[in-house]
């Protein structure tokens, strides 16, 4: 049996919109299959890409820089190439593969932890999104060091200069953050940090 891989493709806008004015199946659905460059469409032909049902994904985090962290339920739209048997997931912007934060939320995260010199317990606070914070949390952040491992390692946020290993968690985050920070559009430059740092973490690849 041919092994298939999962591709994620971007699409529209963030999760809020995306949860009101779902894309439908013809609209989402990508001009051509990224893994084997097949078009979707080929005239007198039936289609190559076809839709292949929802997913339910979660996103954890506010929408906003200093807004109350929610937890986000929306359906992803899934595809199927027929020449490769990939399975194509379109889905916001916002959303990071195989995390449950946002971009956004862990973009700012790091912005906090690494620029601003918030505690790891203090970041937890304002981005989990659940009322109490364990113990642990409250010390050392676990969803915060697995992505500052993550960004070393070049598995989040791999435009991100890879930092000498001397380096500790909150040198990694401030590098990451200011990375982010630059690929805002350049009519925000003179806008608040956190809000270059949110921008861009739409406009990172």
């Amino acid at each position: 049996m041919k092994r298939r891989s999962h591709i994620v493709v971007y699409a529209g806008h963030g999760v809020e919109q995306w949860k009101k004015h779902p894309p439908s199946v013809e609209s989402a659905r990508p001009s051509r299959c990224p893994r084997c460059g097949c078009a979707s469409r080929v005239v007198g032909e039936p289609l190559k890409v076809i839709g292949h049902g929802l997913r339910t994904r979660l996103q954890y985090g506010p929408q906003t820089p200093n807004g109350a962290p929610l937890v986000w339920s929306f359906e992803l739209r899934r595809y199927k190439c027929k020449p490769c048997s990939a399975i194509i997931e379109v889905v916001p912007p916002s959303v990071e593969p195989r995390r449950l934060y946002s971009r956004q939320a862990i973009a700012w995260a790091l912005k906090l932890f690494g620029v601003d010199r918030v505690s790891a317990g203090g970041t937890a606070v304002l981005l989990q999104p659940w009322r109490r914070v364990g113990f642990t949390a409250r010390s050392t952040w676990v969803q915060l060091r697995r992505w500052c491992r993550a960004i070393r390692h070049g598995a989040l946020f791999d435009f991100v200069q890879s930092a000498p290993q001397s380096w500790t968690h909150r040198q990694v985050a401030e590098r990451a953050a200011m990375t982010v920070a630059a690929y805002a559009p350049i009519e925000m430059r003179q806008s608040d940090l956190s809000a270059q740092v949110w921008a861009g973490a739409l406009h990172a690849r």
